[in-house]
């Protein structure tokens, strides 16, 4: 069954349905479902809200700062280029983004890493090798504490090269 479930859950947000994820209430959730570390338990309930059309929200081909460094950190913020998006929600907070990330012609094999701003940098969102464009997606968490969610952070490891972020949705309280 769960195998069937991601598909289906797709195609439903895909057609623009809405998702709501409750969290666990943490007196119920044992040592072995504890969250890994770097990452934001949700208190409550978060909304899913797909964004159509996706909107690209980080291209480093067009925009200055330059290619991602290998071992350099970058800030992105998840209002760039969506502020229309983004409107209806100005009063809520965003708890995480579903992105999908490309990774353009690198230099050298490697790891991209997204974390919540003023967080511990954390999850790998997509492996890259030498030359080859590479695309994944992610949903990650976003630090609601510091500007309503709106900030990530990225930083390639191993490798420089160009990179886009089209933001596809949002998590909001």
């Amino acid at each position: 069954m769960r195998r069937f479930l991601a598909p289906l859950v797709a195609i439903g947000l895909f057609l623009g349905g809405s998702l709501a994820v409750a969290a666990p209430d943490p007196a119920t959730v044992t040592a072995a479902e504890q969250q890994a570390p770097g990452t934001q338990s949700l208190s409550g309930t978060s909304v899913y809200q797909a964004i159509t059309p996706v909107c690209r929200i980080f291209d480093t081909r067009t925009s200055n700062p330059p290619a991602l460094i290998a071992g350099a950190a970058r800030q992105v913020d998840a209002l760039d280029n969506c502020f229309d998006v983004f409107t209806p929600f100005n009063n809520n907070v965003v708890v995480a983004v579903a992105v999908t990330v490309t990774m353009i012609s690198p230099s050298g094999n490697g790891f991209l890493r997204f974390w919540p701003q003023a967080t511990t940098e954390s999850n790998t969102v997509i492996n890259f090798t030498t030359g080859e464009s590479q695309s994944g997606f992610s949903i990650v968490p976003t630090n609601r504490n510091e500007f309503k969610g709106r900030f990530f952070n990225v930083r390639a490891a191993g490798a420089s090269g160009h990179f886009t972020v089209d933001l596809v949705g949002i998590f909001r309280l």
